[in-house]
């Protein structure tokens, strides 16, 4: 499957990816405002992806999408104009600066990486080498047993908003980096039993954060399963 578009973000000016949501069934979905997307590229199934900005809320600040009978209603006062980017110049259209609030409440990890050294392919290789008998599921048994690819990003912060208003900041980049090399130094045996495993996960995430964060046992969602598609292509 081709690597897939995914929504970005913006907060305070500068970028980040969503690393995980709490409450992903209050995000806004795109059929919520009358509008049907269509697949325009292989990499982007769903036919449509969207820009968040974070300030003192969450917001949609922009919309790319194609939709099922080239249907574009005006959302939130603003109208649909041809997208002009490459590559998908001439396939979709985009509601700039539309503005869309939306009263989340809950938690997000929000992640980005300005360091070569801690990139996804550097830590797998490094995952590699350093283990005795170098098994290439090492870094995604991690992943799917936590939900989160938090231990591969240089920066990690925990928003928390009350009904869209951001009232809580939390930098969790120092446990990451800690966390990172926990995992590093401990290395998971193919030899283990999905529960050693398990045991020994819990072991490495206890002794950095202290106890179970909300993210820990969390049920995989669609974005998460993307990451691990696209780690999983990295690996490969």
């Amino acid at each position: 499957m081709t690597m897939q578009i995914r929504d970005s973000l913006s907060y305070l000016g500068t970028d980040y990816v969503f690393g995980d949501i709490e409450n992903d069934d209050q995000m806004p979905q795109i059929t919520d405002y009358r509008v049907i997307p269509v697949m325009f590229s292989s990499a982007c199934w769903r036919g449509y992806f969207l820009k968040y900005e974070i300030s003192d809320h969450i917001v949609i600040s922009d919309i790319m999408l194609k939709t099922k009978g080239n249907n574009y209603p005006v959302i939130n006062n603003v109208s649909a104009v041809p997208y002009n980017e490459q590559p998908y110049e001439g396939f979709i259209y985009t509601y700039k600066n539309v503005d869309l609030t939306f009263p989340y409440t809950g938690k997000m990890l929000i992640c980005r990486n300005d360091r070569e050294d801690i990139c996804i392919a550097h830590i797998v290789d490094r995952l590699f080498e350093e283990s005795e008998n170098p098994i290439k599921d090492f870094s995604l048994f991690f992943r799917r047993n936590r939900n989160v690819y938090i231990q591969f990003y240089s920066e990690v912060l925990e928003l928390t908003f009350f009904e869209g208003k951001l009232i809580n900041v939390r930098d969790m980049s120092e446990q990451c980096e800690l966390l990172r090399q926990l995992i590093l130094k401990n290395p998971i045996s193919e030899s283990l039993k999905p529960s050693q495993k398990e045991r020994l996960s819990d072991d490495i995430l206890l002794t950095v954060f202290g106890n179970y964060e909300w993210w820990m046992h969390r049920e995989i969602t669609a974005d998460m399963k993307q990451a691990e598609s696209d780690l999983s292509r990295i690996v490969k």
